[in-house]
């Protein structure tokens, strides 16, 4: 199994309202990233739309397409073509059921996983008006090592992250559409750090720039080592970053911590009786 990767992370606005426009420039951030030598891009939360969860509105289930559609079939195609492998966040259309969803499209164009947002928000913005929530968190087999997908509102919980570590993800990849609500802009590079640090993983997280129904996206995407060093970090505007990644350094940290020798699950189950 290879052991080294070239990540890159897409960060940019989407055109409110525009969908195929939206679609259209992902496909050209991906096609650039693998002319660049990339392996693997992470595109952000719902991709191709603006963040309409910020409001009640029916006529946004409009937004939803299935595995299917013509719309995943192109990136399929691309990934196939370019030899790239995608994450690719968007709003899904299962029968009569709809989720956030992430899709893991390996190099050959096959559909290799699939990830739907377990922790659904229901604060700032109604998420819940569209979104049915998952039911585990899985972790797929790839050709450099195991990854594992959370999305924005899943990183609060660093219980999900624990669990997909404890499943042998090497990478976690956090997709986002994340504002600057509840201070989350200044805890951000913490936050993911300690994500990676704690679980002795790769952490690379998303997020979106522009503003949005007077929104503000604060970008900040970014990739973290396993020793907590952040090896790329976007700003506040439009740009891919590209890290490698060397997943050896995963069972070196995790050794050097002996964090899952000295794990006590049993100590743990009163978080699920407390109320």
């Amino acid at each position: 199994m290879v052991k080294k990767v070239r990540v890159a992370v897409a960060q940019y606005a989407v055109e409110i309202g525009k969908q195929a426009a939206n679609e259209e420039k992902a496909l050209e951030i991906t096609r650039q990233a693998a002319r660049n030598g990339t392996d693997i891009i992470l595109l952000p939360e719902l991709f191709a739309t603006e963040y309409f969860p910020a409001g009640r509105n029916p006529e946004h289930f409009s937004y939803a397409v299935a595995e299917d559609s013509q719309t995943i079939a192109r990136f399929c195609g691309i990934a196939k073509e370019q030899q790239t492998a995608i994450l690719l966040p968007y709003f899904e259309k299962a029968g009569s059921r709809y989720y956030n969803t992430m899709l893991y499209i390996d190099r050959s164009g096959a559909i290799a996983g699939r990830y739907r947002k377990v922790h659904i928000p229901a604060v700032r913005s109604i998420e819940k008006f569209y979104f049915r929530p998952g039911y585990d968190f899985p972790v797929f087999e790839t050709e450099w090592g195991k990854f594992g997908c959370l999305i924005c509102q899943d990183r609060l919980f660093p219980e999900a992250a624990r669990v997909l570590a404890l499943k042998g993800a090497d990478v976690l990849f956090i997709a986002n559409a994340a504002g600057n609500y509840a201070n989350f802009s200044a805890i951000w590079e913490a936050q993911h750090v300690m994500r990676a640090y704690e679980n002795g993983c790769f952490v690379v997280t998303s997020n979106r720039v522009g503003t949005e129904n007077d929104v503000k996206f604060f970008g900040k995407s970014l990739v973290a080592a396993p020793n907590g060093e952040i090896l790329q970090a976007a700003g506040d505007r439009e740009e891919t970053i590209v890290a490698d990644l060397d997943l050896a350094q995963v069972e070196e940290m995790r050794n050097l911590l002996h964090m899952y020798r000295d794990y006590r699950p049993e100590m743990y189950q009163q978080i699920c009786s407390l109320e």
